[in-house]
């Protein structure tokens, strides 16, 4: 009761701030009173925000320092993205030769997979390399974009796959087609389709380029000159003359003029400067980008 000339004194306002100490404090061992002599609050009140939250306060802690972790693990994932992976498909293609490292090649016809010699196998890992990324790397790319949206990278990037464009969409269209064939009558074994198709992909490729097709012996031929692949097939005689028939069919696709013309078209002159000029800003704007300490804003991955 509050007698006659006095005040009631009022209940001191707790904030979020101090329950956030109270919890604090309690983690790191302190006692209910001597926190409430610290921050000048009832001890009542310090057990009424602390005892009844302390497993929550745990979990949020770890939830925190492991969530640290993974974000710590995906900028981690993008500056290795960014040294390496996201130039492979810009690198020219020679065969026997690997990339240099970090910097963009131009050993071969920039935009296109070295036709003139290797296994049809080889083409078709190059163009593999070049236009099918996998869908990790899909993901770190566009991480990327949203991390750097502001970044000159992505004008140049563009570019890049705008003067590809024509090549990509009339060799992703041939893999498709062949793809939908193999299915609609597929070979005894059914491992078998993408052999063929990897094959036959590559022969036509090779031949949109001005080779000769190579022979149905090459079907268990790697990417080097000499290096050959298990043979996956179960009937080798019977899977040749299969995949020669595939090769006759995909010589009569209806677009294979339209990839011709988009693979003189890349491979002209004027062609190669532009795209080794913006290979190079490319290459330029990545090394600052690898410069960076970390990632600025939120993407699709981040995990916090």
């Amino acid at each position: 009761m509050v007698t006659p000339g006095q005040r009631k004194q009022r209940k001191k306002r707790i904030t979020e701030e101090m329950i956030t100490d109270m919890k604090r404090l309690y983690l790191e061992g302190m006692t209910i009173s001597a926190i409430a002599e610290e921050l000048k609050v009832h001890r009542q009140t310090v057990t009424g925000y602390v005892a009844p939250r302390k497993r929550d306060t745990v979990g949020d802690m770890v939830r925190t320092k492991l969530l640290e972790g993974e974000l710590r693990s995906h900028f981690n994932q993008l500056s290795e993205f960014v040294g390496e992976d996201i130039r492979k498909p810009l690198h020219a293609s020679a065969p026997d030769k690997e990339a240099a490292g970090k910097t963009i090649t131009t050993a071969g016809v920039l935009g296109l997979p070295h036709t003139a010699t290797g296994a049809p196998r080889y083409i078709t890992l190059e163009w593999e390399r070049m236009y099918a990324l996998s869908a990790h790397d899909q993901h770190l790319l566009r991480s990327l974009r949203e991390h750097t949206r502001d970044s000159k990278l992505w004008v140049f990037w563009d570019r890049w796959h705008k003067k590809v464009a024509p090549f990509e969409g009339a060799s992703r269209a041939l893999r498709d087609w062949l793809g939908q064939k193999l299915e609609e009558d597929p070979p005894e074994d059914m491992r078998d389709i993408e052999t063929v198709r990897s094959w036959a992909f590559g022969n036509v490729l090779g031949m949109a380029g001005g080779r000769e097709p190579a022979g149905v012996e090459t079907l268990s031929q790697g990417a080097g000159s000499g290096e050959f692949r298990p043979v996956i097939y179960s009937n080798p005689s019977r899977i040749q003359l299969y995949a020669r028939k595939a090769l006759d069919e995909a010589k009569g696709w209806p677009e294979l003029t339209s990839l011709k013309s988009a693979m003189v078209d890349l491979a002209d002159a004027k062609s190669q400067v532009k795209l080794k000029g913006l290979a190079g800003e490319i290459d330029f704007a990545l090394a600052g980008i690898e410069l960076m300490g970390g990632f600025p804003g939120k993407c699709h991955l981040c995990p916090v």
